[in-house]
This record gives structure tokens, C-alpha cells and sequence, in this order.
């Protein structure tokens, strides 16, 4: 058992030196109490909270620093040792805001003397403080007490712990670690033994979510590793959260717990190092609500006997309240506590019955809280007095709600309201709006005994079940049962298979009275023991005193001092007690056990020997079930006794035996009888407890339709079913078979198949044609691949509606990508109400052992967050409503692979992802408008891949990027408004879940998942004559243009067209004009509602003339392909880069749109023809 912290602490205070030991909690305990009334004197009470931290390194903190405590005004009591690294003089420090006292026992005299107050820093403060203490001499190796109290009154709160000291230390003070074994700070306790499991329960309102609670502070790694717990039922557990109590885990299931589930823990371990974790697993029933009714549950607090500050700790009472809405009063809120320094917390559920939004106040004398779905919505708790505020909901919302209310002294009030939408009212919130959970809760017991026919010899074993009102037994149950007999006599032990988790207390030794507490452990089934001395006929009784109409009494149980005693299984083969394999010989001794009349003592009546004629029949237990058999001789044994003896035995010294045969299973127990009184003047009788005849084998296998499970669990390995989809595992129920001990499949005769068994030979003894128990199929936790990727849910994995002794599972769904191993431990729950839980044994396609079912791939893509970026590869600040045909455009997406219900796959990942998101080709691209298509195959293609940006991560490729251009035509057309969509098709053969555009029109039918819209036009770039003074700037037009209905016209949407100024070309100068005259003086060749001019300097003074120019619109050329080719421009008026806006070339000279733009500019007033009568050039 462990010692309680705060004990152990206060003990080691006075050691100087501990080693190291397995299972030391390292770190510091750290007691949080409630400041009341600005009183900084520590309680003498416990602590609100009382926890191991691993250091003190607490920083500016605005919030609460743990459950229950004041974000201000609270006290924190750090104790524990120091174990240093090396020999010296060590200093110690503390920053804190605000007050804060630091004791160290530097001399180990085992208390703090008047001169280890290394740090009285005590009060409040505006910013934090910094002092330090120091302590000489110490030892290497050595653990030193201390013991340093923070007091936050106001502001945020900082509380620091610090050291420096000799190498591995530094002269700069850092924070003290918690201990590695050779340095920092330790409690000194050691702790043997692993977390308990105190509660599971479902969390009202939240059907996917379970609160567990376990008996110590918990390591945050294991405890928050989801595959560290498996429920049964067919649930599985996604997640799992670890509470600011470290206790308390959340746990989050799929699909939402509505019925009778066993929670399994395994490798959950505790603070301590190493850590103490639970090895093999831990089992409980999950409490689970089974309705709602009116009411908040209210549990109130004494606050350990009126302790200001002690919030929810002390001895509480419970209730449910109709509402909140206490007007001030001095009156006591509940027998049992008083009226003031108590708290309070209500649970349950609020209803928003109506649409819309809803204004919500508290008002409290003293503090309160609010809650609403975990999240603290208002908040009074240190300033009290009334506060509100509005949320909006839907109508018919139930959501869980929590408030909290403390009362110091005087009066108190308490009020929860709202204003509803449509009114104006403020009122208390009603009766019938405020709701609790009801819980699966036991109503009553069931007591069966293993036999009616006592010995006085002998305890007879009796099984106390908890159940509901349907009777169902109550697994989560941990009430007390009180047990008495009728005669007032009798003792009661602890029973076995399995040993009761609980605690008996057999009180007054042979008064026939006892109580049983039961633990989570027992998942609701006990079996004790009565002994009982003298020969009587009796009854047990067994009731919970906290349930009215729980009170079970047995069928009367026939105590003698002469009785047969059954014994099986001499070699003890089979696992278990009383239980026996179908289709296995089970042994049975039987002895007679007599009482000495004069002594008392009891022994087998070795006088009692030869052949006896006997009367032997079966009980049968929750059924009618198959006869068995003695095998010799042989003898179809009776459901009922016998007119006449049936059985001969042959005894030796009061002992014989016989092998008992089955065909199937079953549940009874074997009764015999001697009434010949040959032997003792009155009937021997006796009765063996219930035996349970479970199949050699539960056999599953897996198939989808007719193909096998070819259990594949690498991304290699073949694909079997998609995720989501629906499969089948047929179950069958098999008995045992003699040639099993020869041929590899029981060899040890232990009635379990051993690890190379084939599924030919273990089905070899038939099927067990009665069994029908439910068999719940789940995933086994940590099985999934890939590896570290998230273990799926398993649905409608209970298997029921056994024909023959065997059933299909015909729905089985698995949620993700990958594969799963089967749990096979424990499929089948409390066997036939033995207590006895059964295994599987999992095949695959070759008849070979495995539990692996895979490789399961996403059911089919789908797509979201769609974006369109036109022309990506022009820069511009304005909008960009369009792409030119030939221009490259961009689509941004999210891919999701999906299973069959449309949730997201988080396993496609890794070589799990069979679609390379970053390969422009394997989205498929297309487009079309009417019956123009833009595909990228083909003999005419009029799409050109650009390149693709993406990868996967839980199943999403987000944020894909995708750029790619629609190619023109041999001649104009358009514009297009091309809806473009995407037909990704993974080496799996995964698609897109459906298509909705038909991009390739000479296939009849849709072919692509839309994406958007691109518009599209077919464009050119117009560079047009121009003539002016050779005395001013020439402007040179250069206009984008675009085709429609049959022409091209300027293109004002075009604001971003950019030329450089590196791609004009000059030449051809004529006249007096020279190269030096042609000078473009824009910095920037930009249009601007579809045209920009390039503007040329004016010649020097006398030069006139024409100049050609051309531009160079092709990207990896700056040779321009104009209509003045072949020419050569001006030397140093070349071009020296393309422009790299081939698509925007014109049929300048030719049918063929392939041409870069050119005119020619002139300066100045020439001669013209002697035909001219009169020219005029207007400036």
C-alpha cells in the first residue's frame, strides 16, 4: 500500500541521504490552499489541491494555477529535498511577485533552524522581487529538505526557484530541474505500486467522451496515449486528454457510448521513476446514462468543517435542485452542511429549446462560476455579485452546463438566469429547462450458490451480481452489499475465478453477517464463500442499504455432515476453476466427507469404499442445455433426478472418479446422491459447483464479399477493402477433438489452440451448436499501421444471431487507411454469466494464425477550399479578371481522402498515400466550354501542365497548388468561361467520390470533379505606327487586345501586361536618324486599361526620320519573330531578353498567329509625293 505523500514528506524530513530507488516520485509536492480575507497564515486543513510538480517555475501567471484555486489570492506550499551534484558552498534563489520564504536544512538536523531562512521576502509586492540564501559545505550525492511558501495576493503571479552554485553548475542562476538521480529536486518517497482504476463514466451530455479517474497523479505521456486504453462493445477510443488534477483522464470514443462497455487500461504508469505502471491490464465498467431527467445534480462541500478557502473538499451531501434561485438567506442549504464556508457544484444539462440568442446571468453571495460544454463562460468567483453575458444557440440544444457557488460567512444567495430570445424578461432559469443525466445504475442483486447440497466442511461458493431493473448486470457498480444468513451463523471468505477486487469484512466471527464493497475491478460479479458448521438448511440475504428494493434472498442452501465433494481437473490443464472444454473428457473426483460427531473434525470417510449405487443428474444453469455424458460407464446425464440409481462408482477409501463427456456447451452442476442408507442413517448428498463448458475455439475469419483478407499491414502489402466499407467476419464456435494433442493443435491438452494450430484442424471437432453469446469484434489498441498513424474505429462489430453456433458479421466497417490487428482477448464477456471471458482466434485466406485485417485504402477523394489566381506570372496590384489563352493560371485546393461515410482518412500518409500530389499529371487536369475541351491528351491538346505543389498530412493534401495554361487555337476564339475539375486516380485505383463535369466530350458522361471557373481569352498585343515632331516625345501605342465576336478589340480588363524595356527592339533608322536618337524614355511598359505608349526622346537637333521597332515576346529568345524579320536591329538597340508573353503574338503577316508586334515611328515633316496637293501635321 502506499504511503500518503504528505506523511512521508513530513518523515523524511529529517534524512540526510536516501539513494536512489525504483519508484522514487521525483520533483516537488506542491499544496495550493484559498487565501481568505487577505489571511496569509497556511491553514492547518489539507490542501485544495495536493499534487507533484517538477520544479517551481511559475511565470507571470494571470490564470488559476490549479483546479479550485484563485487566479489571486492564494497560498502554495513547495516541500521536498534538494539532491546536489558536488561538494561546495551552493546559493539558492527565488524571483517571485508576490511574497515568498525559502527554508533549507543545510546542517540535515532534520527541521528548519532560526538561520535556514535563506529567503523572508514575505508580502505583496508591485513588480517581482528577487533574494537568495545560501548554504555552505554541502555534500555530493546528499538530499537537503526545504520547504518555500508563495503568497499571491494580486496581478499575475511569478514564483521562481532557482540555483547556482559548483560545476555542473554555474555562477548564473538557473531554475532547479527535477531530479535525474545525480541533481535536483526529489520527494524522497518511493512508490511500488501502479495506478488504480477509481471510476469510469460516460460524461453527461458528452456520449463520446468517458472521465476516468485513477487513484494517483499520473505520467502525462502514458496516461495521454490513446492506445493505452480499448473498450469492448464494439468502441474505440481516439484520443485521450489528462486533466489539470493529473488524475483524470477525458477520454474520447467512437461511436457514443449508449450501453454496457469494459474499460481496459494497460501501461499507465504514475510520476514515479522508473514509473510504476499497470502491466498485464486494469478493467472496469464505463457508467453510462440511460435518459435525462429534471434537475441539476448538486453535491455540496463542509469545506472540511467551515475552513474558509477550502473549496469542494470535506464531506459532501448530495441532492438535485429544480433550479438555482436561493434569495439571501442564513438558512443551512442541506441537512449535513452548514450555512456558511460550504460550496457547492451543480451538473447537468441546460435545454435552449428555442433558435436564437439567449442572455445568461449569475448572481452570488459569495463567489461563483459558470460552465457551459467545460468552458468557464462567467466568472464572479473572487469579486462576487452578479455577472451576464449572451450566447447564441440553436433551437433544441442541450448542452452540458456546471456552476459553482462558495459561501463565506453571512448570509448567501444563488441564482442562475436568462433572458430567452423574443423576450425582454429576465427570470430564473426554469425547472423544465434544466436536466441531469440518469446513470445505469444497479437495482437490485442476484445471489446464486455453485450448489444447494453443503457440506459443513467445506465454504460453498455463492456469486453476488449487481444488475438493473431488466437484469442486467451493472459493471461500473461500487456499492456496498450488507449479507446475513437465516440462522444467524456462518463466515464469509473472499471466492476465486476471479478473486474478488473489493474489500470484505467478515465482521463478528460465525454471525452469518458481512459486508462487501465492490471495486471497479470486479466489473459487477463477486463470488464468496460461506462456511458454515453446522448442519442446517439456510438462506443468504444481500441488499445495498442505499437502494430501496435491492434486498435478494437465495434458495436454501442444505448444510450435512455427510456429503459428497466434487473435485476437477486433478492436472489442473484447463485455466481456470470449473470450467471444461466441449468435445475435452473432463475428470471429476468425487469424495465423501464426513464430520466427526465427537470432534468436530472433518476428512474423507475412508470406510467408505466398493461399488455404490448412486442417483446422478445435472442442474442446469440459465438455460437448458445439451445432456452430458459419463464416459464410463457410460451414462446421458439427467436434467433432473433420477427415480431410481443410474451410476455405479466404484470408491477406495471414499474417493472415486469418472470423465465427464460433452458435444456442446453449457452451464450446470452435477448433483449425487446416496439414499440407500447403507452407509449413514440419512440421504448423502452432494452437488459440484456450476462447471462452464465453454468451445475450444471462438475462429473468425474476414472477407469481403468472396475475397479473402489477405492481411496486409505494409503500404505494399494488397489492398483489401475500402476504408469505411462494409466486410465480414464470420464467427464460429468449435469444440475439441482427440487427434488435437498429436497433430500441433492442442498438444499440452490445455483446451486452447496452440500458436501453429491451422484452421483445418482446429475446426476439425464441428461447430458447438448452441452457443449464441454476443462476440464483440474491436481493434486492438496500438495495432494500427501505419506506425504512429491513428487506430481507426470498428463499427457494428458485435456479432450476434448464432445459428448452429456459428454467425456473420456482415457489416463491419473499418474507418481508416491502413490495417488493424483484431483484439482477441476477452471477445466474449462473463461466458454464460460464469464470470469467464473468452478469447479468439483469428485466420487468414491460408488457414494461418493472424489477427491482421488490411490493407484498407480510402473509399475516394474529395476536394475543397478551391481557388482560382489568374495569370500567375504577371505581378500586379490590381485584380486580374482573366487569363489569356496560352498564360499560365493557377488552382488551389485541398485534396481529402476519404472512407465510405465521408470522414476524413488520417492514415493517408507516408508511402500510405498512393497519389503523388507534387505530379502536375496525376490530377488529371481538364476543362470545357460547350464543346470546346482543354485536355492535355489527345491529337489537338489545348492544355499545358505547368507544375503541381502539395503533400499529404492526416489524410489532406492542403493547400495543392496546380498551374497550367489553355492553349490557343490554329485561329481566334473564345472567350471562354472553361469550368476546369480534376480525375486523380492513385496506384490503388482511388478516384474521386464523384464527377460532376464532362471535360472530354468525345466520351459520353462526366469525367472530372469541378473545380471553378477560369476565364479565358484569346489575346495579342497591337503595336501601332506612330508620327510626330522630331522636336517633341513620340508616343508609340502598344495595346493588348482581345478577340470576340469575330474581332479583336482593346482590352481594357488588362491592367497588369507588362513589356520590359529589354525586349524592344530598334532599327532600320532612316533619314538623319541615327541609333542614339532612339531612346525609350518610360521606366516601365505596364497597360493600363489594356495600353500603354512607348514613349521615344526626342531625336537630336536636326536629325530626322523613321525608325522600325519590334518587340520580343518569346521567353527564352530575345530575337523577335516580327513580320520585319529577316533584319537586324541597330547595333546596341537589340533586344536582350524576351518578354516572355509568347501568347499575346499576332497573325501579323500570315495566317498564323506566331508574330511579335512592330511599327515604325517617324520624326519630323518629309517630302511627299508631287501628287500630294496639300499635307498639314498637326501637333
Amino acid at each position: 500500500m502506499k504511503t500518503p505523500l504528505h506523511l512521508v514528506v513530513l518523515l523524511a524530513l529529517g534524512c540526510a541521504s536516501l539513494p536512489s530507488a525504483a519508484g522514487e516520485v521525483r520533483g516537488v509536492r506542491a499544496e495550493y490552499f484559498n487565501m481568505y480575507h487577505a489571511d496569509t497564515t497556511f491553514p492547518t486543513t489539507q490542501a485544495v489541491v495536493d499534487r507533484i510538480e517538477d520544479n517551481i517555475n511559475v511565470s507571470a501567471l494571470s490564470g488559476s494555477p490549479a483546479p479550485n484555486i484563485n487566479a489571486t489570492n492564494h497560498l502554495v506550499r513547495y516541500t521536498g529535498f534538494v539532491l546536489v551534484p558536488s561538494n561546495g558552498t551552493y546559493t539558492f534563489e527565488s524571483r517571485n511577485d508576490d511574497g515568498a520564504r525559502l527554508y533549507v536544512d543545510c546542517d540535515q538536523s532534520g527541521d528548519f533552524q532560526s538561520g535556514e531562512l535563506l529567503v523572508d521576502d514575505w508580502g505583496v509586492h508591485s513588480s517581482p522581487s528577487v533574494s537568495s540564501g545560501s548554504c555552505s559545505n554541502l555534500v555530493a550525492g546528499q538530499r537537503y529538505a526545504f520547504r518555500y511558501e508563495f503568497l499571491k495576493y494580486t496581478g499575475t503571479a511569478t514564483a521562481m526557484l532557482k540555483w547556482r552554485g559548483p560545476s555542473p553548475l554555474t555562477s548564473t542562476a538557473v531554475v532547479i530541474p527535477k531530479s535525474d538521480g545525480s541533481m535536483g529536486l526529489t520527494t524522497n518517497v518511493t512508490d511500488s505500486s501502479a495506478p488504480a482504476i477509481t471510476s469510469a463514466d460516460v460524461r453527461c451530455g458528452a456520449t463520446t467522451s468517458v472521465e476516468v479517474v485513477f487513484s494517483e497523479q499520473l505520467d502525462s505521456s502514458s496516461a495521454q496515449t490513446a492506445g493505452n486504453y480499448s473498450l469492448s462493445g464494439g468502441y474505440s477510443v481516439t484520443a485521450a486528454a489528462l486533466q489539470p488534477d493529473r488524475k483524470t483522464v477525458w477520454l474520447t470514443v467512437s461511436p457514443a457510448i449508449t450501453g454496457a462497455s469494459v474499460l481496459t487500461v494497460s501501461n499507465v504508469g504514475d510520476v514515479a521513476t522508473p514509473m510504476n505502471a499497470i502491466t498485464g491490464s486494469a478493467s472496469a465498467g464505463v457508467g453510462y446514462s440511460t435518459g435525462i431527467a429534471s434537475g441539476l445534480n448538486a453535491t455540496y462541500y463542509d469545506q472540511q468543517g467551515s475552513t474558509p478557502g477550502s473549496y469542494f473538499t470535506g464531506t459532501t451531501k448530495t441532492t438535485t435542485a429544480s433550479q438555482i434561485n436561493t434569495s439571501s438567506t442564513t438558512a443551512v442549504p442541506i441537512s449535513g452542511i452548514p450555512a456558511t464556508y460550504f460550496s457547492v457544484r451543480w451538473r447537468g444539462l441546460i435545454l435552449f429549446s428555442t433558435a436564437g440568442s439567449y442572455m445568461l446571468k449569475v448572481s452570488f453571495d459569495d463567489g461563483g462560476h459558470l460552465y457551459l460544454s467545460d468552458t468557464l463562460l462567467l466568472d464572479s468567483w473572487t469579486s462576487g455579485g452578479t455577472v451576464s453575458t449572451t450566447v447564441t444557440k440553436s433551437a433544441s440544444t442541450y448542452e452540458p452546463i456546471t456552476v459553482e457557488h462558495y459561501n463565506d460567512s453571512s448570509v448567501y444567495l444563488q441564482k442562475l438566469s436568462w433572458t430567452i430570445p423574443g423576450s425582454s424578461t429576465e427570470v430564473a432559469v426554469p425547472a423544465n429547462r434544466l436536466f441531469h443525466c440518469v446513470m445505469h445504475t444497479a437495482a437490485r442483486f442476484t445471489l446464486s450458490a455453485a450448489s444447494s447440497n453443503c457440506s459443513t466442511c467445506a465454504a460453498t461458493e455463492l456469486t453476488l451480481t449487481p444488475v438493473d431493473s431488466s437484469g442486467n448486470t451493472v459493471n461500473n457498480y461500487v456499492g456496498t452489499a450488507t449479507l446475513s444468513t437465516s440462522s444467524g451463523r456462518g463466515d464469509w471468505s473472499a471466492g476465486a475465478s476471479p478473486v474478488p477486487s473489493g474489500t470484505l469484512d467478515n465482521g463478528t466471527a460465525n454471525d452469518g453477517a458481512a459486508t462487501y464493497s465492490f471495486a471497479p475491478g470486479d466489473l459487477g460479479v463477486v463470488k464468496l464463500k460461506l462456511g458454515h458448521t453446522l448442519a442446517q438448511d439456510l438462506a443468504v440475504t444481500a441488499s445495498d442499504t442505499t437502494i430501496s428494493g435491492s434486498s435478494v434472498t437465495s434458495g436454501t442452501l442444505s448444510f450435512r455432515d455427510n456429503a459428497f465433494s466434487f473435485a476437477e481437473d486433478a492436472a489442473g490443464k484447463i485455466s481456470g476453476s470449473d470450467i471444461a472444454v466441449a468435445g475435452r473428457p473432463h475428470d471429476y473426483t468425487v469424495s465423501l466427507i464426513k464430520k466427526d460427531p465427537s470432534t468436530g473434525s472433518c476428512g474423507v470417510a475412508t470406510d467408505f469404499s466398493g461399488s455404490r449405487s448412486l442417483k446422478l443428474w445435472r442442474s442446469d444453469d440459465g438455460g437448458s442445455w445439451t445432456a452430458p455424458a459419463v464416459v464410463t460407464p457410460a451414462l446421458s446425464i439427467p436434467s433432473s433426478q433420477p427415480a431410481a440409481s443410474n451410476l455405479t462408482l466404484a470408491f477406495n477409501a471414499g474417493v472415486a472418479s469418472f470423465d465427464l463427456g460433452t458435444t456442446d456447451i453449457g452451464r450446470y452442476s452435477l448433483n449425487l446422491r446416496d439414499d440407500s442408507l447403507s452407509y449413514a442413517s440419512t440421504t448423502v448428498i452432494g452437488s459440484s459447483n456450476a462447471l462452464t463448458v465453454r468451445p475450444f475455439a471462438l475462429v473468425v475469419g474476414v472477407k469481403q464479399g468472396s475475397t479473402d483478407n489477405p492481411g496486409g499491414s505494409a503500404a505494399t502489402d494488397t489492398a483489401f477493402a475500402k476504408a469505411g466499407s462494409s466486410f465480414q467476419a464470420t464467427v464460429g464456435a468449435y469444440r475439441w477433438a482427440s487427434a488435437m494433442t498429436s497433430n500441433g493443435t492442442d498438444a499440452d491438452s490445455n483446451g486452447v489452440p496452440d500458436s501453429g494450430a491451422t484452421l483445418a484442424n482446429t475446426t476439425a471437432g464441428g461447430l458447438a451448436p448452441s452457443f449464441s453469446s454476443t462476440v464483440t469484434l474491436s481493434p486492438l489498441a496500438g495495432s494500427q499501421t501505419p506506425s504512429g498513424g491513428t487506430l481507426g474505429t470498428l463499427g457494428n462489430g458485435s456479432v450476434t444471431g448464432f445459428s448452429g453456433g456459428s454467425a456473420t458479421a456482415a457489416a463491419l466497417k473499418y474507418s481508416e487507411v491502413g490495417s488493424f490487428a483484431f483484439a482477441t482477448s476477452g471477445v466474449v464477456s462473463n461466458f454464460l454469466g460464469s464470470g469467464l471471458s473468452l478469447d479468439a482466434t483469428v485466420f487468414n485466406a491460408a488457414g494461418q494464425q493472424s489477427t491482421r485485417v488490411g490493407r484498407f485504402t480510402p473509399a475516394s477523394f474529395a476536394v475543397s477550399a478551391i481557388s482560382l489566381t489568374n495569370r500567375i506570372n504577371v505581378s500586379c496590384s490590381v485584380p486580374k479578371p482573366f487569363t489569356y489563352l496560352g498564360e499560365n493560371f493557377q488552382l488551389q485546393f485541398t485534396l481529402a481522402a476519404v472512407n465510405a461515410d465521408g470522414a476524413n482518412t488520417l492514415n493517408y500518409t507516408g508511402s500510405f498515400a498512393k497519389l503523388d500530389p507534387s505530379s502536375a499529371t496525376a490530377w488529371n487536369l481538364g476543362g470545357a466550354d460547350g464543346s470546346t475541351s482543354f485536355l492535355s491528351t489527345g491529337s489537338s491538346p489545348r492544355l499545358s501542365l505547368g507544375t503541381a505543389v502539395g503533400s499529404w498530412s492526416n489524410g489532406l493534401a492542403a493547400a495543392v497548388t496546380l498551374s497550367a495554361a489553355a492553349l490557343r487555337g490554329s485561329a481566334p476564339d473564345g472567350p471562354f468561361s472553361a469550368r476546369f475539375g480534376i480525375a486523380p486516380v492513385d496506384s490503388d485505383g482511388i478516384a474521386m467520390g464523384s464527377y460532376d463535369l464532362d471535360a472530354d466530350s468525345s466520351v459520353s458522361g462526366n469525367d472530372r470533379t469541378l473545380l471553378t471557373t477560369v476565364p479565358l481569352q484569346y489575346g495579342r498585343l497591337k503595336l501601332s505606327n506612330a508620327v510626330g515632331s522630331q522636336g517633341r516625345v513620340l508616343n508609340v501605342p502598344l495595346t493588348a487586345q482581345t478577340w470576340s465576336s469575330g474581332s479583336f478589340a482593346t482590352n481594357t480588363d488588362d491592367q497588369c501586361t507588362t513589356v520590359p524595356l529589354a525586349s524592344v527592339n530598334f532599327g532600320n533608322h532612316r533619314k538623319t536618324l541615327t541609333a542614339a536618337d532612339t531612346t525609350l524614355s518610360n521606366s516601365s511598359l505596364q497597360v493600363q486599361n489594356g495600353i500603354v505608349f512607348l514613349k521615344l526622346a526626342a531625336p537630336s537637333a536636326g536629325h530626322s526620320g523613321t525608325v522600325d521597332i519590334a518587340l520580343s515576346l518569346d521567353s527564352s529568345s530575345a530575337t523577335d519573330t516580327s513580320c520585319l524579320q529577316p533584319w537586324t536591329p541597330a547595333a546596341g538597340k537589340a533586344a536582350t531578353q524576351g518578354a516572355s508573353l509568347a501568347y499575346l503574338r499576332g497573325g501579323w503577316c500570315g495566317a498564323t498567329y506566331d508574330k511579335d508586334p512592330a511599327a515604325r515611328a517617324a520624326f519630323g515633316v518629309f517630302h511627299g509625293t508631287d501628287r500630294v496637293l496639300y499635307q498639314r501635321e498637326n501637333h
